[in-house]
């Protein structure tokens, strides 16, 4: 009975980090169009900077424990990923707007936050709380540079909210 236990343990922690990578998979692309949209703009590349530095403390954090997802829970990351995409394209349409973006970096903030709040091996670690503050320092300029910052933050939480219901990414940390 034991080590059924164990092994319960250990498959839940597994499932709690898949649904982290699966958060930090969407972070990491939105970075990287963002710091090739602005690699010409030196406050924006700055503050960019500083994301990437917490964002890579984040992923050594996430890679510490020495063990890799299985194959099928990396199956679930990328099709999660995928319905996250399609939950975005459904809300906001593609980001080639900046009230899009806005929007769709409101929705990423709140499940960055989400992760921090509830998920313990997030809350103990310095580079998670770093990672949310710069990140919603981002977001929030870009909420600004929107115009119409209130629409995009209700775009984003309606993005958030789907995101949550339609996959099992937020919750499945809280479980």
């Amino acid at each position: 009975m034991t080590a059924r236990i164990a092994a319960d343990l250990r498959r839940k922690k597994a499932e709690e980090k898949a649904g982290v990578v699966i958060t930090m998979s969407c972070i990491e692309v939105a970075l990287e169009q963002l710091e090739q949209t602005f690699s010409d703009q030196k406050p924006a590349s700055r503050q960019l900077a500083k994301i990437r530095h917490w964002l890579e403390a984040v992923w050594k954090l996430l890679k510490a424990d020495g063990k890799p997802l299985s194959a099928a829970l990396l199956r679930r990351v990328d099709d999660e990923v995928e319905a996250m995409d399609a939950a975005r394209a459904a809300v906001i349409g593609p980001c080639t707007t900046v009230p899009a973006w806005a929007a769709w970096l409101v929705s990423l903030d709140a499940l960055l936050s989400d992760i921090r709040a509830l998920w313990p091996e997030a809350r103990k670690n310095a580079p998670w709380r770093y990672l949310c503050q710069t990140w919603d320092t981002w977001t929030r300029g870009f909420l600004v540079a929107s115009k119409d910052s209130d629409t995009a933050e209700e775009k984003g939480f309606a993005l958030f909210l789907r995101i949550i219901e339609t996959t099992e990414v937020g919750y499945d940390i809280a479980a």
